[in-house]
This record gives structure tokens, sequence and C-alpha cells, in this order.
């Protein structure tokens, strides 16, 4: 619901005017929540926050042998977020109240051992990163702020120390299985070293003569060999032909192929010679001639010579054939024997190369551990840690809990919060009308009047009717006055005599506002008739401190005159039927042979009849009454009758026929009147006040 009476959302000025209308319940809230705030910080004691900050500097580590197990933070998000976990582990808090000696300690221990020792350190242990930084915050509760920031800064110190220590026992761990390297690939170089020496020991006399033979040109040899063969083959050849020759051919031509021998020579001449000197003596002797005979005995002579040179030329060849044979033979083996010493010393070579070979692998291998071991052993001292203290924890000067600042601003802002709900919560429920535009929007109704709450010089509240009465140039009274008039404009064709004046709900009004309304019109020289129809509960004559023995229902019931109740008002002109309330009352007596023609009798001696009805939630009555006079007025009391009902009975008048003038909004605060924004607060403004004399 709008402060100004319009449904939607709501200005930002209204809206300060709405937190003004409740600015007392604000501020006694307030007031209440710095209360609480004060009392919170008297009763809790204050616990102090110490906190350090170590920055993680991965990439620290000044070996890179692999032989060091990796034990460095690498730069990456989550392995920083997982040294968070580290620092906030129970291995670190363990440590910690070892270190400090904490077992034993009043805030901490409590009576359940180690372990609640253990849990309350963690419960007050804090540690997050800074950000997306590499910095990490450790942060420590006590009730001592000296304590706080010693736990604070041991904290870190230990964790830094366990960084150190780490990588101290990684190259430990390191440099024993480098040592054991190292005296491992001793042992192998010393064994190779020695297999090699002990082999060229006993290889040396396998291929001395080779070594020896190095100078020999295997070439010649190679060529004297081939040589040897090919004489051995041609004498061989030789041989085998000059056999065939003796075999199959002697004479001239044998002599021939035997390679022309000096003496063969002269035998085959010889034995020419005695062929032809026997063929020319074959002419003139026969053959029986001693001189023929004699040149055959020389022929045969001839012949044996020739067949004894014949063999010992084949000796000779024979034993020139052995001879090459012979020498092809010894420069074989001269070649086989050196081929066999070459190939053994190439052997022995081949295996003192591998011995060498492994040798230099042995010494390679015991080089590469002794010098990863030295350097090792050299870096160990230069390790650090990947973290350092960047910030000391500094005793606190200020408890970190209660904070007063923190714990005044927060229960103010929780009261705060906490009013400004009710408020919300308040102005969801149907609590009525605040201004008059509201009222209009809502009735569909011309607001005629706001009638104002009524007070004395001394603050003290007065009826309405009194009030007008004794203040007629009051605020009040001249809010009567211009209902009056329009009223009398309510009706051009007829003047408004007959009025009634009716509410939802009982207590909003309605009778001081009959009675107010008929004391200034009595002032202002109007005869005025008020009529209490209130059958049930009928209060206008206490109202006038009045006695009244008879009323209404005896006059409808034609008991009574009028003359016989008419009761005189001692303060004002005005006249009042009062009520009579009896145990049956009859509808019919409300209906225009009753009440109304009892209204019709009434407009011949009075300028104005005011009827005041019971309401419209608890009977029927004004239903059957607004037919029978002029006008209605609906009254509703300011920030009060619900909206739903005012609406519902507004209907209710609309169907039973009712002339509706418009609403008054009744018992209306100025001042919260004012706050809500109304166009028509304008009449409490300062301005004003000369018109009035409250």
């Amino acid at each position: 619901m709008s402060p100004s009476g319009h449904e939607g959302e709501l200005s930002v000025w209204q809206l300060l005017r709405l937190i003004g209308a409740y600015r007392s319940m604000i501020a006694g809230t307030v007031a209440l929540s710095l209360g609480l705030a004060l009392l919170l910080l008297v009763l809790v004691e204050p616990v102090f926050e110490a906190r350090s900050l170590i920055l993680v500097e991965p990439g620290n580590d000044n070996t890179t042998d692999e032989a060091i197990a990796a034990v460095g933070i690498a730069n990456d998000s989550a392995v920083i977020d997982s040294q968070v976990k580290v620092l906030a582990s129970r291995l670190l808090a363990r440590q910690t109240i070892g270190r400090l000696a904490l077992a034993d300690d009043g805030e901490l221990s409590g009576n359940g051992g180690i372990e609640a020792v253990i849990r309350s350190f963690a419960e007050r242990l804090n540690v997050e990163r800074d950000g997306g930084t590499n910095a990490i915050s450790i942060a420590f509760r006590s009730r001592e702020p000296d304590k706080a920031a010693r736990i604070a800064n041991e904290l870190a110190a230990i964790y830094i120390e366990g960084q150190l220590l780490a990588k101290h026992e990684s190259t430990r761990r390191g440099t024993d299985w480098l040592g054991a390297q190292v005296e491992e690939a001793r042992a192998r170089f010393e064994t190779a070293e020695r297999v090699l020496r002990d082999y060229r020991a006993s290889s040396q006399p396998a291929y001395a003569d080779a070594e020896a033979m190095r100078g020999i040109d295997i070439a010649n040899l190679k060529r004297d060999h081939i040589a040897a063969m090919a004489d051995a083959a041609a004498r061989r050849s030789k041989l085998e032909r000059v056999r065939r020759i003796i075999d199959g051919q002697p004479g001239i031509q044998a002599f021939e192929e035997l390679g022309g021998s000096p003496v063969l020579q002269n035998l085959h001449a010889l034995k020419n010679q005695t062929m032809r000197r026997e063929a020319e003596l074959s002419t003139d002797f026969g053959t029986r001639h001693p001189r023929r005979l004699d040149l055959r005995s020389q022929l045969t002579r001839i012949d044996l010579q020739i067949a004894t040179e014949q063999r010992a030329l084949v000796s000779r060849m024979e034993s020139e054939l052995d001879q090459a044979i012979a020498r092809e033979t010894t420069l074989r083996r001269e070649i086989d024997g050196l081929k066999q010493q070459t190939l053994a010393q190439r052997r022995a070579q081949t295996r003192i190369a591998e011995l060498e070979r492994d040798m230099e692998m042995a010494r390679r291998l015991f080089e590469s551990y002794l010098g990863r071991f030295e350097a090792v052993a050299e870096t160990e001292e230069m390790q650090r840690p990947d973290a350092r203290l960047i910030s000391e924890a500094v005793p606190p000067r200020y408890p970190a809990f209660p904070r007063p600042a923190y714990v005044f601003g927060s229960f103010t802002v929780a009261g705060l919060a906490t009013v400004l709900l009710a408020i919300f919560l308040l102005e969801q429920q149907d609590r009525g009308f605040r201004t008059g535009e509201h009222l209009e929007a809502a009735l569909d109704l011309p607001c005629l009047a706001l009638m104002p709450v009524t007070t004395r010089s001394t603050g003290s509240r007065i009826a309405p009717h009194d009030h007008v009465q004794e203040r007629p140039r009051s605020r009040a009274a001249e809010t009567m006055r211009g209902l009056i008039a329009s009223l009398e404009l309510a009706d051009r064709a007829r003047r408004a005599r007959a009025v009634l004046v009716t509410s939802a709900l009982p207590g909003e009004g309605k009778s001081s506002l009959t009675l107010s309304l008929a004391r200034v019109a009595a002032n202002d020289g109007l005869r005025v008739l008020v009529v209490d129809a209130d059958l049930r509960r009928p209060v206008l004559h206490e109202m006038l401190r009045r006695e009244a023995a008879a009323g209404l229902q005896e006059i409808l019931r034609g008991e009574r005159r009028v003359g016989d109740v008419l009761l005189a008002d001692d303060h004002s002109p005005l006249m009042l039927i009062p009520g009579c309330p009896r145990e049956d009352q009859p509808a019919r007596l409300l209906g225009r042979d009753g009440l109304g023609a009892l209204i019709e009798s009434a407009r011949e001696d009075f300028d104005l009849i005011l009827v005041d009805s019971a309401p419209m939630m608890a009977v029927a009555d004004a239903r059957l009454i607004a037919r029978m006079v002029d006008v209605t007025l609906f009254v509703c009391r300011f920030d009060s009758t619900g909206k739903a009902i005012a609406v519902r009975c507004v209907d209710q008048l609309r169907e039973a026929g009712a002339n509706i003038a418009g609403a008054v909004l009744s018992r209306v605060d100025p001042e919260r009147h004012g706050r809500f924004g109304a166009a028509e607060a304008g009449i409490h403004r300062r301005e004003l006040a000369a018109y009035y004399a409250d």
C-alpha cells in the first residue's frame, strides 16, 4: 500500500516519508540494537588475531640431478592451494603445540587431552591464500595478543623449516645413492683396467712374430708365391709335353721341342749326316755292305746317346720342377704362417680394443657419478626453502572479536533490517487509509474532510465535539464548516437536510463526527436535529452527558411523542433524539413508515438532520436508513479501517441505493499524516496556523 494512496511503486520522497512515519519505531530499534551491542562488548571476552604472511616461491631448488627426488613446489595454482592445506594440517599443529609447549595451555587444552588441544588449535587457526597470489596468510586467534603472534610466527617457521628439511633429506638420500654408485663404478673401472692389463701380458707372445714382421712386404711374398706357382705349373706342363714328345716323336723334331739342347743338337745333326751317307751308299752298296753296316751301327749308337741325353734332360726338368714346387710350398707356408700370426694379432687387438672400450666406459661412468656426487655435495649447503616469511606477526593492539565498530555496525544494520522488515510486513497488511488521495482512489468517493485528532493545550486528548465547542476557530471546527459546505453542494437541486453518518466498524469516530458537525452547524445558526439511530448501542446522549429514559424506539413504536424524548444540548442549540436499547429491535422501525416518516416530519422544523447509525459490518441498519436520507457520509478511521472492509461497505450502500456524498477520514494524526506525503498535508504547515485558534 503506497502512502500516497495510489497503487504502484513508491517514489524516493514517498519512501523517505514512510520511513519518517515510523521514526520512533526505527529509533527505538536502533537504540535497542546499540544497547545489545554494548552489552555484548561488555560481556564477551575479547579475542586477538595475529597474522603472519609467507610467500611461496616455486623453483628454489638449486640441484637438478635426477638422483634427488623433486620436493620443491611447482608453479601451479592447485599446488599453491595445497600448501594452504599443509599449513592447516594436524601435523603442523601438533609440531607447533610441541615446540611452544601448549599441551597444558589452559586456553587450548581444557580437559580433553592432546586431541582436544589440536582441535582447539585448528579452530583458532585460519590459513588462506591471498587472492590469486602466491602469498599465504596465517592467522591465529587467542585471548592473549603475544600468544597469537608467537603461534602464527612459529607455525610459519615450522613450515619453512619443513620445506628446507625435506630438501636436505632428499639431497642426503641422493648423495648416499650417488656415493654407492661411485664406489660400484670405481670397482668396475679397476676391474676393467686389470683385465686389460692381464690380457695384454698374456697375448703378447702370441703375436710377437707378427709384430716383428710388420716391415715385411706381404705383397711381395704373395707376388713371389704367385710367380713360384706359375713357374712350377710351366715346368710341369713342359715336362709333360717333353715326355709326350719323347714317347711319340723322336728325331730332329723332338730336339726342337726339347728346347735346343746342344748335345742333342749335335747328336741329331750327326744322326742326320749318317742317315744321308747311308742313303747315298744304299744306291751303290747292298744292305750287307760293311760300310752300310758300319753306318747302321753308328746310327744305333747315336740313338742310344740321344735316348740317354733325353732321359738326362727329363731328369733335370723333373728336378727343376721339384725345386719350383718346393719353393712355391715354402712361400705358401710362409704366407700361411704370417696369416695365422696376423689373425692372432687382429684377434688380440680386437679383444684389447673391446677391453679398452669397457675400461673407458667404466672410467667415464665412474667420473660421471663422481662429478654428480661432488656437485650434489657442494650444492647441499646452498639449498633454500620454497617459501619465506615476508610479514612477521606482531601482537595486535585491538581485538579481532568483538570489534566495537563491527559489532555496533552489525547490530545497527541488523536492527535496521529487522525494523525495515517489520515496516514492510506492516505495510503489506491492510491497515487502512492514510491520505485523502488513498481514500478517494480506493472507494471512488470524494474525501470531504480530514477530521484531525483533537488535544488540549496541555497535550491531553479531548473529545472532538467538545473541542469544536470550546474552540470554534480551531482546525477541527473549520474542517466541520468545510464539511457542511460540501454537504450543501452535494445536491444542488435540493438542500441536503437529512444526512446519514455511518462507518464500517465500531470506534471509527462516526458518533464524534456527528456531534461535532451538529454543534458547529448549530453554533453557526442552523437548526440541527441529531437522531441516534443505533438501536443496539446508542451513545450520543452519553457523549452529551444527558440521561435518556426513552428514545427513538419509543417514538417509532408510537409509545412516546418526539417532544417527550427530545433532548437539548447544554452547550449548543442542537436537539437530540437519543437512543434507548431494547431487547426487541424490529428492523421495520427503520422503514419509511417508521424512521422515514420521522425524518420527513422533522424537515419542517430543522435545517439539518444528522442520523447516526450502527456500524455496517455489525448490522444492516445503515443500508435501510440510507434510503430515507438525502445523502450519506461514510466515515473511515485514519490508518485503521481496512481497505477491503471499506470497499465492501461502500458497495453495499450503493446496492442499497444510497446517495453517498463522500467519505470522511477521522482521527487524523497531523504529524503522521504529513509524513505520509499526502497532497492535503499542507493544512499542517506553519503558514496556515494563523487561520486557526488551536
